[in-house]
């Protein structure tokens, strides 16, 4: 939009009243109608307490995701991420704000049913609630010997049956499994953390590719 070019001085004499009459019409002009975002300083500092109550949106950051093609192998027995870590570090969790984890990857088990993965908060392995007792950590483990596609999913970690021929890049489903839902949605307390894939191979190694974690906070 064009900005109106105020004051207007070109009248002289008896004639100013009509430079008054023309900056008031200008003025009412834009503010009844025509106040846009261009017309607000960047400086103004508005905050959302000044906004309508109705005028909400979803607040939230978009961390880079991590794109990582390389096939890696992990042989510890103990959880830990590849030596190009499926992690996205720097992740700021604000009171009672919800963090959004996507992961997409095809992995095997050097030795049957040997390999696990787990996703990790910090330090922490990610829990579930249970229908009795305490939350458990969420883990799956991989079965055969084959490639097969793993993923986060609603319910935690999640991998796929029999050998896997690979992704497509003209679009496909997050889901590592038909039966499962995408994206797993996690509370923490408030303060910085990492997001990470973990693997650990009770017995040979575990080998992964083609890796995609995305992560997303939403509240603030």
């Amino acid at each position: 939009m064009t900005k109106a070019i105020l004051p207007r001085t070109n009248q002289t004499g008896a004639n100013e009243w009509s430079d008054v009459e023309s900056n008031d019409a200008a003025l009412a002009k834009v503010i009844n109608g025509e106040l846009d975002n261009e017309n607000i300083a960047k400086a103004a500092g508005i905050t959302r307490e000044k906004l309508a109550s109705d005028a909400k949106g979803i607040v939230g950051t978009w961390y880079t995701p991590k794109i990582i093609n390389t096939e890696e192998s992990r042989t510890n027995t103990a959880f830990g991420t590849m030596p190009t870590a499926d992690e996205i570090t720097g992740v700021v969790i604000p009171e009672n704000g919800l963090v959004v984890i996507g992961y997409r990857a095809v992995a095997k088990s050097t030795v049957e049913a040997a390999g696990t993965f787990a996703a990790f908060l910090g330090s922490n392995q990610i829990k579930a609630g249970v229908v009795a007792g305490s939350p458990e950590v969420r883990q799956v483990n991989l079965t055969g010997t084959e490639f097969k596609p793993i993923g986060m999913t609603a319910s935690g970690p999640a991998a796929g049956n029999g050998a896997y021929s690979g992704d497509v890049t003209t679009g496909q489903l997050l889901i590592p499994t038909l039966s499962s839902s995408p994206l797993a949605v996690v509370f923490a307390a408030p303060g910085t953390y990492s997001v990470s894939m973990q693997f650990k191979a009770s017995s040979g190694a575990v080998t992964v590719k083609e890796r995609k974690l995305w992560v997303a906070v939403l509240g603030g």
